[in-house]
C-alpha cells in the first residue's frame, strides 16, 4: 500500500513563515518599541469576510509584512496577503501601507493603518458559473494595536481589524478582516 502526503502551497507558505518567524525571534536583535530608522518583519493570520457580491464565505486571511520606521510614530510597510475559499475564490493583495502609531513608546500602542495597492481575484467555474480572473486597484484602512511581549521586548503581537476596498468584477468590493500576528524590530540596540 502506497500512502502519499500532499501539502498545499498555502500550508507550505504558512509553515515557512512560522519557522522563519521563530528563527528571527531567536536570532535577531529586536524590540517591540519602534524608533526612526528601524526595520520590521512580521506575519499575521486571521479571518476575511468576502463581499457578498464575490462569495458568502468567511476564510482564513494570511499576511506577510516588512516595514521601515520613518519616525518613532510613522512607518511605511509592504504587505502581501491572501485568502482562498472552499469554492475556489482567491483574493491576493499587495499594499504599501502608512502606519501611524498613537503612542509609539507605550507597552500597548494603538495605530491607524492606511494602504494602497492592488488586488487579484480569481473564481473557478463552480457548478457552471463563469470563471473570473481579474486584477484592480485596492485600498485598505485598519485600526490596530501593538502589544510588547516579554521583559526583553524582543517582539510585539499585533491585532488589527479593517476593510479592503478593491475594484474587480466591474464593481467595488469591500472585504472585512481581523488578523493577529507577530512582528519583530530588526537591528538597533
Amino acid at each position: 500500500m502506497n500512502a502519499s502526503v500532499t501539502i498545499s502551497g498555502r500550508t507550505a507558505l504558512l509553515s515557512f513563515v512560522l519557522v522563519l518567524s521563530v528563527l528571527l525571534g531567536l536570532s535577531a536583535p529586536a524590540s517591540a518599541q519602534t524608533r526612526a530608522g528601524d526595520f520590521e518583519l512580521g506575519f499575521a493570520v486571521g479571518g476575511l469576510r468576502f463581499d457578498d457580491q464575490v462569495t458568502d464565505e468567511d476564510e482564513v486571511y494570511s499576511v506577510l509584512r516588512g516595514g521601515y520606521s520613518l519616525t518613532d510614530a510613522v512607518a511605511l510597510e509592504l504587505q502581501a496577503g491572501g485568502a482562498t475559499s472552499i469554492l475556489d475564490t482567491t483574493l491576493t493583495t499587495l499594499f504599501v501601507n502608512g502606519v501611524f502609531q498613537l503612542r509609539p513608546a507605550a507597552t500597548v500602542s494603538p495605530y491607524l493603518l492606511v494602504g494602497v495597492g492592488g488586488a487579484h481575484l480569481e473564481q473557478g467555474g463552480f457548478l457552471g458559473s463563469e470563471e473570473i480572473d481579474e486584477s484592480g486597484l485596492a485600498y485598505q484602512a485598519a485600526l490596530g494595536a501593538r502589544f510588547a511581549l516579554g521583559g526583553s521586548r524582543r517582539m510585539a503581537a499585533r491585532l488589527e481589524v479593517g476593510t479592503i476596498f478593491e475594484d474587480t468584477l466591474e464593481d467595488s468590493n469591500q472585504h472585512l478582516f481581523l488578523t493577529g500576528g507577530l512582528i519583530w524590530r530588526l537591528g538597533g540596540n
